[in-house]
């Protein structure tokens, strides 16, 4: 248990060393370069794991003929459909 507590207090000192510097240290360019490289290492991650579900067929049709007797039966359930 201690070995945990210490692991987690590591951590979270980390963290919170890294989100001071990132405040304090960083310009508002250096801010904006690290948030464009995120966000373009994201699209490429994307665009691998879509080419990857594509290939093996991972990628389902919304359009299955049974889809909405399907949803009815959970929703009869007390499960509920949220649609983002």
């Amino acid at each position: 248990m201690k070995k945990i507590k210490t692991t987690l207090v590591l951590v979270g000192g980390v963290a919170l060393a890294l989100v001071a510097a990132y405040n304090v240290l960083l310009s508002n360019e250096a801010k904006e370069s690290l948030r464009n490289g995120a966000r373009a290492v994201k699209d490429a991650c994307d665009k691998v794991c879509d080419a990857v579900n594509e290939s093996y067929g991972v990628v389902m049709d919304d359009n299955l003929p049974n889809r909405e007797k399907t949803e009815q039966q959970w929703s009869n359930l007390g499960y509920y459909n949220i649609k983002s």
